[in-house]
């Protein structure tokens, strides 16, 4: 919309700017992004030890469950307040 009325330098910039954002939110120490991954590689070699895999994949699958419902709530928000205007 408004940024490709700009030019294309200004979608460019847009562009670079999410896929920045993107970048930092998959950084966030949750279960199920790559931050949570680092979390666990911080645990192995504060403890010398490996964590379970099956314990490390239980943690990640409830981190994305928690935001897959997080997405649809946000959405079922969205989409009631979209239908009471």
């Amino acid at each position: 919309g408004e940024a490709a009325r700009q030019g294309p330098e200004v979608v460019f910039i847009l562009a670079a700017f999410l896929t920045a954002q993107i970048g930092l939110l998959n950084l966030l120490p949750w279960p199920g992004l790559d931050g949570g991954r680092l979390i666990f590689v911080a645990i192995e070699i504060i403890s010398g030890r490996r964590v379970p895999p099956d314990r490390e994949v239980g943690f990640h699958l409830v981190g994305i469950m928690l935001l897959l419902i997080l997405v649809v709530a946000i959405t079922i928000g969205d989409l009631q307040r979209l239908g009471s205007n």
